[in-house]
């Protein structure tokens, strides 16, 4: 059955960026994206950027598409609206001083190639050797990439689990087929783009079953599933697409999202 507007209805078009909504090029917009928008704009309806990014990368992809609604970043470990002062703003973070105690108890160089904190203004890059007690602000995000023939990634977040508790999401980011290598993700609990997707439902008055939304990855699977209807690219990764209610023929650089969303509003 193929899913179609139901005219007179307001709708939320939410959007991951990597891989879905941005071409693989230098993460460009595709042609489309920009008619894509307007026309939402136009149909009074929304558009909402849900990325794993932050806002100070996103701004000038927002600005550049002329958006003008709310948008989540790091998962959602935020949700803003920077046109709307009222809208109250959600934001989540891992203390300093717990991601310290884990980096004192875990010794992280024996696996890992590299680390990552990234907080409201702050993204710093740890390489071998560097000390992670240098950390000095708290994480919306802390990220480990490791081999996997050096450590099993069930193993790791066992570890992880054991130190900071329950009271957090990790989720295991695999690279590319047959590379050996990925990423545990730890954020703070509830930070979902699903959670974020029902703050913004409320705030415009738009019912769950009017809430598109695209994604690709691991960190769209519960906004994939929670939607009202979901699509992945051609491109997405499998457990994406089991989770989607449709996969569309095109890939992120053919511009299959704002095709589609071109198309819904006709």
């Amino acid at each position: 059955m193929t899913f179609k507007l139901k005219k007179g209805e307001k709708y939320i078009f939410a959007s991951d960026l990597d891989g879905t909504f941005l071409t693989d090029f230098n993460s460009s917009l595709h042609i489309d994206s920009y008619e894509a928008v307007r026309k939402i704009q136009e149909s009074k309806n929304i558009f909402v950027i849900a990325t794993g990014r932050s806002w100070w990368w996103t701004k000038t992809l927002y600005e550049q598409l002329e958006s003008v609604d709310a948008s989540i970043h790091f998962s959602g470990a935020i949700v803003h609206h920077p046109n709307n002062s009222k809208f109250e703003e959600f934001r989540s973070s891992i203390s300093q001083i717990i991601i310290k105690d884990m980096v004192k108890k875990i010794k992280i160089w024996d696996f890992a190639n590299e680390v990552q904190a990234v907080g409201r203004k702050n993204h710093a890059f740890f390489s071998k050797g560097d000390d992670l007690n240098k950390l000095f602000f708290n994480c919306y995000e802390y990220i480990i990439s490791f081999s996997n023939k050096k450590i099993n990634p069930d193993d790791l977040i066992k570890k992880i689990e054991d130190i900071i508790g329950d009271g957090y999401m990790i989720r295991v980011w695999n690279f590319l087929a047959g590379e050996d290598k990925s990423q545990i993700i730890i954020s703070p609990k509830g930070t979902s783009k699903e959670y974020a997707l029902k703050k913004l439902s409320d705030f415009y008055g738009v019912p769950q079953k009017n809430v598109i939304y695209f994604g690709d990855n691991v960190n769209d699977l519960e906004a994939l599933e929670w939607a009202g209807y979901s699509f992945t690219p051609k491109n997405a990764k499998e457990i994406a697409k089991k989770a989607a209610n449709e996969v569309l023929d095109l890939t992120n650089d053919q511009g299959a999202v704002p095709k589609k969303i071109i198309d819904l509003l006709k």
